[in-house]
């Protein structure tokens, strides 16, 4: 099956041509137009596509996906662990304070207030200072 081709003038700079040169070969193209060509589609499929990942290397991708596996482990055991101290903390304050239910729907909605006012970045001692009136 024969290939159109057109022959046509290209002015490519010296340090360029020298990557055409060391590099086509590695790609197992036959001559540097093979080389050129297969990169100017690359270039093209690269601009036109909505997901560049399918040009990313496969190395840079599983690169990637291991390490995002690693740190969801890593934030899953932190979860867990942040899960068991409030559980403990709720056992303690259960066992040691007998509150009625409207007291605790009433610290519930003030804890989650908390959180969402601060980010999640409060202290023992400003609750500390809430509880005493402070």
């Amino acid at each position: 099956m024969a290939v159109n081709k057109t022959r046509f003038a290209l002015w490519i700079g010296n340090e360029t041509l020298k990557l055409v040169q060391d590099h086509y070969q590695q790609d197992n193209c036959k001559t540097q137009s093979e080389f050129i060509e297969k990169a100017i589609r690359f270039y093209c499929g690269y601009l036109a596509a909505q997901d560049a990942s399918a040009f990313l290397p496969r190395v840079i991708a599983d690169s990637l996906e291991g390490r995002m596996t690693l740190f969801g482990k890593r934030l899953c055991r932190m979860v867990y662990k942040l899960a068991v101290q409030v559980a403990l903390c709720c056992h303690i304050t259960a066992f040691d304070k007998m509150l009625d239910y409207s007291i605790l729907e009433s610290l519930e909605r003030r804890c989650n207030d908390d959180v969402a006012h601060t980010n999640g970045e409060f202290s023992f001692y400003e609750i500390l200072r809430f509880q005493r009136g402070d």
